[in-house]
């Protein structure tokens, strides 16, 4: 929705001379342009790096989308699956937005392998939480009570994203304070829209 696309535009803003943003997760490239349209606009150095797989034969409307809206020098487009970027990627990163793979394993996953490169001060952000998708959503609560390196923790939709800073104790209590937001908004989204696919995993 738009204010999820806008909420994603001022991060890129804000984060536009720390690195570039990695977009794991580009699908047809909506995102991608709310991300590169604030690095655009700041006349930032980086470039959004678009990594999805392209599974479900997405590839040629996304490059489409990007060159129609005019931002198709801001993006930088790796057509595999996150993990395999990660390992080689070494360039600054100061927006990391997740929005892959939404089991819980593969936002586990895509957060472990990428967060360590996201540059102190920049911010991570997350799709479909509070009670949007399962994955999701339950990672961030996870994150909210067991990190003490991130703060300036907010919600837009259902967008969950935070800011990488120095650990501190001061952060785990703030982590605390947004797990109680968060649920309350998970909470009242759930009561009136209901609860997203996959809510619940098998097993748990």
């Amino acid at each position: 929705e738009t204010r999820e696309g806008l909420c994603l535009y001022l991060l890129a803003r804000r984060c536009a001379q720390l690195g570039n943003v990695a977009e794991i997760g580009s699908w047809k490239g909506r995102s991608t342009w709310f991300l590169a349209r604030g690095l655009e606009d700041t006349a930032s150095p980086f470039r959004v790096i678009a990594i999805d797989p392209h599974l479900e034969g997405t590839r040629a409307e996304f490059e489409a989308n990007v060159e129609r809206h005019g931002v198709a020098t801001r993006v930088e487009a790796r057509m595999a699956l996150s993990h395999e970027v990660a390992g080689s990627f070494s360039d600054p990163v100061g927006l990391l937005w997740i929005d892959g793979d939404h089991s819980y394993a593969g936002v586990r996953r895509d957060f472990e392998d990428w967060f360590p490169k996201l540059e102190v001060g920049g911010y991570v952000a997350f799709h479909d939480t509070v009670n949007q998708w399962y994955g999701p959503t339950r990672h961030v609560r996870e994150l909210l009570v067991s990190r003490n390196d991130l703060d300036s923790i907010g919600v837009v939709g259902t967008v969950t994203y935070a800011r990488k800073t120095r650990p501190s104790p001061a952060n785990r209590v703030r982590g605390l304070c947004a797990r109680a937001g968060f649920e309350a908004v998970a909470g009242l989204r759930g009561w009136r829209m209901g609860r997203g696919p996959l809510n619940a995993a098998p097993g748990e």
